[in-house]
């Protein structure tokens, strides 16, 4: 049986007003640029995740690998989480492998926490918690209307704070 006119409108409406509450929260989020920082802390680390956003999103393997922390750990593919020596091993390969734009190489949604495929889009919300010299901080990759919420654990060591692990959709 075929849904009625009203349903179909009903449905319609529906997707109409989540589309327009998603574009509406994405137009609406501070970014790294806009956000209020409250400390020196705060502002180092907002320094630092504007570089890593650059970084990845200009495919700018060396100033990627400069915001890392040497002993932390990095995804790579899928579920694997790497040390920042075989990142800095396969990253270039892979960087190489998109920006080719093979149309038959197509990473998976948790590569795209390496930057790997988005050279658009940006970070948004960001949300900062420190305690001593170690800081959490919870914000969203946004490109249009995708979104991907992205943990990233950070250190304060040798004088400087370091990208120490990087995952997405955490709890």
């Amino acid at each position: 049986m075929r849904p009625s006119r009203r349903a179909l409108a009903r449905r319609l409406t529906i997707l109409c007003t989540a589309v327009i509450f998603q574009a509406t929260v994405a137009c609406s989020s501070p970014g790294l640029k806009d956000y209020p920082v409250k400390n020196q802390d705060e502002k180092a680390i907002i320094d630092l995740l504007k570089q890593y956003e650059t970084a990845k999103t200009q495919f700018d393997v060396d100033g990627y690998l400069s915001v890392l922390h040497p002993e932390g750990r990095y995804m790579l593919g899928g579920d694997t989480l790497v040390s920042k020596q075989r990142l800095e091993r396969h990253l270039p390969e892979f960087w190489e492998k998109l920006r080719g734009y093979d149309p038959g190489f197509f990473p998976i949604t948790r590569e795209s926490v390496n930057g790997n495929y988005f050279e658009s889009g940006g970070f948004v919300n960001p949300k900062i918690r420190i305690a001593g010299d170690a800081a959490q901080v919870t914000m969203t990759f946004s490109k249009g209307f995708w979104h991907l919420d992205q943990m990233v654990s950070l250190r304060r060591e040798m004088g400087r704070w370091w990208i120490d692990r990087l995952d997405w959709e955490q709890n």
